[in-house]
């Protein structure tokens, strides 16, 4: 018997072209800061941090097009593993998740520190004290196999956010 996470589903999406978000204006690639000018947090959404992943560039393609802006505090938008994105094959998906290996395995002090080189950790070498400005992050993935969507939360304030988050996003008040 097949389990669900060993099935292959079609991607059924297309990749936006990102190239035009390359140029960011924090001397980062790919990294756009916006500052409202009023106090408040500074909130970071962030996609392709494995490169199959298409949902959060898609999300963030559409928040550029609609020149979305905070009200309060400041907001970045950042594309994370382009280069696995950018080598994203439709009939091979699992093939982009990365270069040379895990984005998302790259974050202790040890690993950043360490002598060990790829082209994922250079990207998160070049990130990292970026994204200690930030407060909340919003980190978007996507999944190719039948898992029902989750959402995680590592603090108290970022708990708080997503409880917030889940119930006006669900009608609750």
């Amino acid at each position: 018997m097949t389990k669900p996470d060993e099935i292959s589903y079609p991607v059924l999406i297309q990749a936006p072209d990102i190239s035009a978000y390359q140029k960011g204006n924090t001397g980062i690639d790919y990294i756009h800061h916006f500052d409202s000018g009023n106090p408040g947090p500074h909130v970071m959404i962030s996609a392709v941090v494995h490169g199959n992943e298409l949902c959060g560039a898609i999300a963030l393609d559409h928040l550029f097009k609609n020149e979305v802006r905070p009200l309060r505090g400041q907001l970045s938008l950042a594309f994370m593993n382009v280069a696995a994105f950018q080598s994203f094959d439709p009939e091979q998906p699992k093939d982009s998740r990365f270069v040379d290996e895990d984005f998302n395995r790259l974050w202790t002090r040890e690993v950043l520190d360490g002598p060990k080189k790829s082209l994922e950790l250079e990207r998160a070498r070049e990130v990292h004290p970026y994204l200690e400005t930030v407060d909340l992050l919003l980190d978007i993935h996507s999944m190719q196999t039948a898992t029902i969507p989750l959402m995680m939360a590592l603090n108290r304030l970022s708990c708080a956010f997503t409880s917030r988050t889940i119930r006006r996003t669900s009608g609750m008040s």
